[in-house]
């Protein structure tokens, strides 16, 4: 969902986890959503070059490191550890991708502008452009991702919201419009979750091989009613 007039975005999706409750195994899902700005990394750099010249390395790392960007030709997200400075999109890398020279599992060098180009069908504008750095997290060690991920500002866009957007009304009231979901519309929606879920071809195959199917509706869960506490006071009982 689009909001131009704040040149924000709003992703639906949803937070899932599989577990052993009791007897049962049970999928417990909520809705989520996911704040992106439509504007890139290097567009908020330029607003920071622009505004502050002398200080421009000093509040651009203030400002990105630590922060999570999304990558468009992709979907990925990462962490900004650091920048940059003395690399470009110019600057090479090894690769193994099928697309480039080299024979089966031959590593080749290849700059980041000629990669994206050829693997995304991105052309890369801003040649002067730092990169941002992204340490690996321990699952990306687990795929074999041994050294920094660098990625371009121009292709990288900022998640979540800024503390001056926050504190604005306007713009929270409409995202609110969107993220706002009451009890019934959160159980319609968890509804067609698992509609897909149990319709779509990929995942009803991937099931079966589990031996797994998910019920349709919601299940109906009978709270427990604790009994009162006996509280202890000065050496007088007191019973709630």
């Amino acid at each position: 969902v689009t909001i131009p007039q704040h040149k924000l975005e709003v992703w639906p999706g949803y937070i899932t986890s599989i577990l052993q409750y009791e007897s049962r195994v049970f999928l417990m899902s909520d809705i989520s959503h996911k704040i992106l700005r439509t504007n890139t990394v290097l567009d908020t750099m330029y607003d920071i070059y622009n505004r502050n010249q002398r200080g421009f390395h000093e509040e651009c790392t203030k400002k990105l490191v630590g922060e999570i960007v999304l990558t468009r030709y992709n979907n990925k997200t990462y962490r900004v550890d650091d920048i940059d400075w003395d690399l470009n999109p110019t600057a090479t890398f090894k690769t193994t991708a099928r697309k480039f020279q080299g024979g089966p599992g031959a590593e080749v060098d290849v700059s980041y502008m000629n990669y994206y180009e050829t693997q995304h069908k991105i052309k890369v504008h801003d040649v002067n452009q730092p990169l941002l750095v992204s340490r690996p997290k321990k699952s990306d060690i687990r795929r074999g991702q041994e050294g920094n991920i660098y990625l371009l500002p121009e292709l990288c866009t900022l998640t979540g919201l800024a503390e001056e957007v926050r504190n604005d009304f306007q713009v929270m009231k409409d995202i609110g419009a969107h993220t706002r979901i009451g009890p019934k519309g959160r159980m319609e929606t968890l509804k067609k979750f698992i509609y897909r879920i149990n319709t779509e071809p990929a995942c009803k195959k991937e099931l079966e091989g589990w031996g797994l199917k998910f019920a349709p509706g919601l299940f109906m869960l009978q709270g427990r009613t604790l009994p009162a506490e006996n509280i202890l006071q000065a050496g007088t009982q007191y019973k709630y």
